[in-house]
């Protein structure tokens, strides 16, 4: 018989000795094991920890002695360090001059299995001098170990004895209010829930009869409760049974294995024409459903991976071939321990079709709004383009007709200015010939006066003489301004003449250079004296727009640099026998990308509010691309500006 069948046999109290000895000896070795294998692990600690200590106060203790190389000094350390008898061994090396001294106690605890060993540097000043090693035998710590492992085997067995003996007294307490269970389980197993434990001990088995007696109570009670939820169930299924069978959705149960109908509803059966006993105990390949093959495949693919579906529009057939369309939902669940398919399907066939016929009015509508709006904004666009195209030949009429006033008013200045300033010129010339006479009878009647006298007459016919010469030369000025603007107005000259471009130029940079004299110097390169048959007052309005903005841009540059007398504007004319060039080059703001793109734009500035219409370069374009020319424009932002004029013969 093996030991395992002997040990059934016994009796209760003596399994229940053995046992408890065998579990109590078992944790106890346990405990002790795992005390030692603490009490091991904090003497192995406090080892190192001494190592660790020892070497770095020998450290510092080496530390000079090494570095001034003095055996004695080291030896002194190493025999006070000797004399702890757990040190068995103490090496020191100098940095460069390799081992300087070298010790073993002669013991077999201090053997090198026996001993721990720890390397450190020795460090002056943060820099290596020298290692020193040193070794702590285990011998003591080990032996403190042996002590403690006696002890407790000793303790071991003092326990056990003490355990058998009270285990025994209370294995016969204990077997008798066992036995009383016995009964107790017998009665309840026969079904007699009513029968209950008498042990009025407070011990163990006093609770184990108390909670024996609460489970045939609570077992008595579950049964009761059984009862009753079965009659609930019962009113529940009749619960069901109705909501399923008088549900507006289309519900049905199919076994998820072979797809064998189980169960279906009402509406089932109302909307696809077909009777309950054609459906239940059929399998679903044997109907022709759905509509779509591809659908039923994915849904029983989706089935299989563990999903589900919510609201999915699928198509079905009627018996009698009607499509229906409804929105499916279906999961697999578990029925008497089968998986089974249930399915709701929600017949929106007639919502379906009021849905796509206001759809297809409501595109239709959107439609015809669209189209409507597409022609509004094509009339909106036209519009819009012979607006700008009115307002911009409104302000080139206004400009035509201001430079026609200017023409006007500079002809009437002229001619009034032109009077006065001949007659002040002539006579100043006769002024300055009756003086040169004065002066030549005067001085022939003081032929005979002094020096000083003489001297003094002298200085004030100079000082008349040089008045004279100032009031002919600001005449003579007056008269070149009049007769420029005459020129740049050019009010007599409405059709094509031939003129000299360069000639033309030189009356503009007269007119501007007077506003700019001390902020902008003009260069002049004129290699060609061509002419060209244009209309000299439309040329001069280009000219003077292009030169007059080219100034802007330079007094702008100087106010944003707070600096002067920089301003720098080259005029190049040459031709290449095809055309005449004119090349408008200044230092002054430059331009930005987006600036050259619309600087021809109508109304386009760059100017404040006020102090630019935006029309000037957009007339001067209109006039070059009047005269078959072009216009060029470069610019660099910071740098300045460069403007190309092509004018073919």
């Amino acid at each position: 018989m093996s030991v395992k069948k002997k040990f059934r046999n016994m009796k209760i109290k003596h399994r229940f000795t053995i046992s408890t000895l065998t579990v109590v000896i078992i944790t106890m070795l346990i405990f002790e094991i795992i005390r030692i294998i603490i009490l091991v692990a904090g003497i192995n600690k406090d080892s190192m920890q001494k190592v660790e200590t020892i070497t770095r106060l020998a450290a510092l203790s080496y530390q000079d002695p090494i570095w001034n190389l003095n055996i004695v000094g080291i030896k002194k350390i190493s025999d006070a360090l000797f004399e702890d008898e757990e040190i068995g061994y103490i090496q020191v090396k100098a940095k460069g001059n390799g081992e300087i001294y070298n010790k073993y106690k002669k013991d077999d605890i201090y053997s090198e299995q026996n001993l721990i060993i720890k390397k450190v540097n020795v460090l002056k000043d943060e820099i290596p001098i020298g290692e020193i090693t040193i070794g702590i035998t285990r011998y003591y710590k080990s032996k403190v170990i042996e002590n403690y492992i006696i002890a407790t085997i000793i303790r071991i067995l003092v326990m056990v004895l003490l355990l058998w003996l009270a285990i025994s007294i209370v294995s016969r307490i204990v077997t008798k209010s066992i036995y009383e269970l016995s009964v107790g389980t017998d009665e309840i197993s026969n079904g007699n829930l009513t029968h209950r434990l008498f042990i009025n001990s407070r011990d163990e088995i006093g609770e184990l009869a108390i909670k024996f007696n609460n489970m045939s109570q609570n077992l008595y009670n579950m049964i009761q409760q059984r009862n009753e939820a079965i009659s609930e169930l019962k009113s529940s299924e009749e619960k069901f049974n109705k909501a399923f069978n008088y549900s507006a959705d289309v519900i049905a149960i199919v076994r998820f294995s072979d797809k064998l109908y189980i169960e279906i509803n009402q509406a089932f059966l109302r909307t696809f024409g077909y009777k309950r006993e054609e459906i239940i105990g059929h399998y679903s390949h044997e109907f022709n459903l759905w509509e779509n093959e591809e659908h039923h495949l994915n849904v029983i693919q989706i089935l299989d991976s563990g999903g589900m579906l919510r609201n999915e529009e699928i198509t079905w057939n009627t018996k009698y071939g009607e499509v229906r369309v409804g929105l499916f939902s279906t999961e697999i669940i578990e029925i008497d321990c089968i998986e089974c398919i249930i399915f709701v399907w929600n017949d929106i066939t007639e919502r379906k079709k009021i849905s796509e016929e206001l759809k297809r009015v409501n595109d239709e509508l959107e439609d015809k709004v669209n189209e409507r709006t597409k022609q509004l904004m094509q009339t909106l666009a036209e519009l819009e383009d012979q607006h700008n195209k009115l307002k911009s030949a409104q302000s080139k009429l206004i400009q035509s007709e201001k430079m026609a006033s200017l023409g006007t008013l500079v002809a009437g200045v002229a001619h009034e200015i032109n009077n006065p300033i001949n007659y002040i010129y002539l006579s100043s010339k006769v002024l300055d010939m009756d003086l040169y006479n004065f002066k030549e009878e005067l001085m022939e009647l003081l032929d005979d006066a002094d020096d000083d006298v003489l001297n003094f007459f002298e200085q004030y016919f100079n000082k008349f003489s040089k008045s004279i010469i100032n009031i002919l030369d600001g005449s003579n000025q007056v008269t070149t301004i009049v007769n420029d603007l005459r020129l740049f107005s050019r009010l007599d000259e409405a059709v094509k003449k031939e003129i000299d471009v360069s000639e033309a130029l030189e009356t503009t940079i007269r007119l501007v250079k007077t506003q700019y004299t001390k902020q902008i110097k003009f260069i002049k390169n004129f290699q060609t004296h061509r002419k060209i048959v244009c209309y000299p007052s439309q040329l001069n309005q280009v000219f003077l727009n292009i030169i007059v903005n080219a100034c802007h841009a330079i007094v702008e540059k100087q106010n944003d640099l707070v600096c002067e007398n920089n301003g720098l504007i080259v005029i190049r004319v040459f031709d290449n026998n095809k055309e005449i060039i004119i090349e408008f080059c200044d230092n002054g703001c430059g331009m930005t990308k987006d600036t050259i793109s619309r600087i021809f734009e109508p109304f386009f500035t760059t100017k404040p509010m006020g102090q630019g219409t935006g029309l000037g370069m957009s007339i001067s374009y209109g006039i070059i691309e009047k005269h078959n020319g072009t216009i060029d424009v470069e610019s660099k932002v910071g740098e300045g500006s460069t403007i190309t004029i092509h004018i073919p013969y």
